[in-house]
């Protein structure tokens, strides 16, 4: 119901932004942002359009202004370029593809918005911009530990590196031209665009050393075959997409596909389940030392000019604890997003330096330590580009205020050693899954420690791996894990199971039915269990570890672990039950 005395313009501004631009059209984000009440859309009884405004006399600033500033720079940009071998300095290629990317908005800055045509690609922009992702559009990705839009394309390295291999074959002064081109993009736009600009350059130079006809306008030229290569390239990703989405078709690869470690046999990870252990703990009792200190001499003389009174405040034990610290985050390897992380780090130092702060303070300091010269020895900065984005609402989850312009970083790790625990990490929490077939890659509990451990010829050797749920380890009390409960824990660990062979081989034939008298896809459509297998995103781990124990004929056990009531729960990625193992009752009984 409307209120009695709310004004037309007081009605549309509770409106959602696509019933705003029903009512005024490209007008709409004006009035949304609050740049011209609704009374000034209006002249001698009719409705003026964006240009009439402005002939008005209105300055119209966002988004227009940034577009015209933009169209400006770009017809002062002179591109003289009539052939490949005129072009000796990429300086002004770079800046004229960044405009592209940027304030311009051409199809370049699409690039990272799904579909492969661009009319489809602008849509689904729209519908970023004004709707948050519905519940089937989030994906988890696990090497970045985040739930992601799957309406955007994430940073595609084989499909770069896939162009770079195709410029390899053009001559070499072209080759380095486009090399140095991508090099120089580096920091002003996505990996996905740069490899359609680099694919848009190889195309043109590659086209004119086929045939050898002067380039009479280059910006047109290269905008008018840009609309083919971000098709191409889009397509690309796409089909890489596609392939890695569908469950059933993953499952009839070989490997085991992992989105860290790539194509590896689950065997494999069980036998060096209990190796990979003591290396990722060595290397973090020798290397990230090590790390924490070629960081402290990075970052150290930046911290003491640009913030000395923090500098002041922290002394030698705090800083390695500090350096500690930051280096085992590095390790994670998850490209963090950097103003996340500028966040966290510096919200740590001013806590370690007993100063008060603020989110915007911590935001300034983190991000300068982390923009500090030599830091590209350890990692680069990674960017999706400018996406336009809103406050989203804690309490409601709905977007509301005006738009801002945001350039997305992540951090890439460049530094192998840190790359080698990323992947030890990997394999270990895979480890962990994967059934125990041997008592060699068992783990053990032993009263008094909230850790697992394994044994060796040499006695029992700390994992450092937590019994419990991460969120309950440091609170959980290490006077629970007393007899009774390893006791249980042990027998837990024990229990055997196996694979029903004939069951599992129904269920195959089940998924990977096909008609063979021509009416297959009909078929398809009605096989209704198929559809539910390729909707669950635990399908493909759970169906390969399956099919391992089957090809094997083996009987398995879980690793258990505990929450904080002293529920017991199986990690492993086959199981017979789907939460809790069972409940010592007793114990639980003196938690209350």
């Amino acid at each position: 119901m409307t209120p009695l005395r709310e004004s037309y313009s007081d009605w549309l501004r509770r409106q959602p932004l696509l019933i705003q631009r029903k009512h005024l059209g490209d007008k709409a984000d004006l009035f949304n942002r609050g740049q011209l009440p609704l009374s000034k859309f209006i002249g001698e009884g009719r409705e003026l359009s964006l240009a009439q405004l402005r002939a008005s006399g209105y300055q119209l600033d966002g988004d227009t202004v940034k577009f015209a500033r933009a169209k400006q720079k770009l017809d002062e940009l002179k591109l003289p370029y009539a052939t490949p071998d005129d072009i000796t300095d990429v300086n002004a290629l770079a800046e004229y593809f960044t405009l592209q990317a940027g304030d311009l908005e051409g199809n370049l800055s699409l690039t990272n918005y799904r579909g492969i045509q661009p009319h489809v690609k602008k849509a689904t922009k729209r519908r970023v911009i004004e709707a948050p992702p519905r519940e089937d559009q989030v994906r988890f990705n696990p090497v970045s530990g985040r739930y992601e839009d799957s309406r955007f394309y994430q940073p595609n390295f084989a499909v770069h590196a896939n162009v770079r291999r195709l410029a390899e074959e053009l001559p070499a002064r072209d080759r380095d031209l486009l090399f140095q081109l991508d090099r120089k993009l580096e920091q002003r736009m996505s990996l996905n665009e740069r490899t359609v600009v680099m694919d848009n350059m190889r195309n043109l130079i590659g086209r004119y050393r086929k045939n050898p006809q002067a380039w009479g306008n280059f910006k047109a030229l290269s905008n008018s075959q840009m609309k083919f290569d971000l098709m191409n390239i889009s397509d690309s990703i796409e089909s890489q997409l596609r392939s890695g989405v569908d469950p059933l078709k993953k499952l009839l690869d070989a490997n085991y596909i992992d989105p860290v470690l790539g194509r590896i046999q689950l065997q494999q990870i069980h036998d060096g389940f209990a190796s990979n252990i003591m290396a990722k703990n060595k290397w973090e009792d020798t290397v990230a030392p090590k790390i924490a200190k070629e960081l402290r001499t990075v970052f150290d003389r930046h911290l003491l000019v640009r913030h000395p009174i923090i500098w002041e405040r922290l002394d030698d034990k705090k800083m390695r604890q500090f350096y500690l610290r930051f280096a085992n985050r590095l390790a994670l390897a998850d490209t963090p997003d950097l103003d996340a992380l500028s966040v966290q780090l510096g919200r740590e130092l001013y806590q370690q330096a007993a100063i008060n702060g603020d989110r915007y303070k911590w935001y300034a300091l983190g991000k300068s330590i982390l923009e500090a010269p030599g830091a590209k020895k350890f990692y680069k900065l990674e960017t999706f580009g400018v996406q336009k984005r809103r406050m989203r609402s804690r309490m409601s989850g709905q977007y509301f205020g005006p738009y801002y312009d945001t350039q997305v970083w992540n951090i890439q790790i460049t530094d192998k050693r840190i790359r080698e625990y990323s992947q030890l990490t990997r394999k270990v929490d895979l480890g962990l899954r994967v059934a125990v077939t041997d008592e060699k890659s068992r783990l053990w509990f032993r009263p008094g420690y909230k850790t697992y451990f394994l044994k060796t010829k040499l006695g029992y050797y700390d994992t450092r791996i937590p019994i419990t749920s991460t969120s309950s380890f440091s609170d959980f009390p290490t006077a629970l894990v007393d007899k009774p409960l390893t006791d249980a824990l042990n027998w837990a660990a024990g229990a055997k199971y196996k694979v029903d062979g004939d069951f599992y081989d129904f269920i195959e034939k089940l998924l990977y039915f096909e008609d063979d008298k021509g009416k297959a896809k009909y078929y398809n459509g009605l096989n209704e269990f198929r559809h539910y297998f390729a909707s669950r995103s635990d399908t493909y781990e759970r169906m390969k570890a399956m099919e391992w124990l089957r090809r094997g004929d083996k009987s398995f056990s879980n690793h258990p672990f505990i929450d904080h009531r002293v529920r017991i729960y199986d990690r492993g990625l086959v199981s017979p039950q789907g939460g809790e193992s069972f409940k010592l009752d007793a114990l639980q009984s003196n938690l209350y």
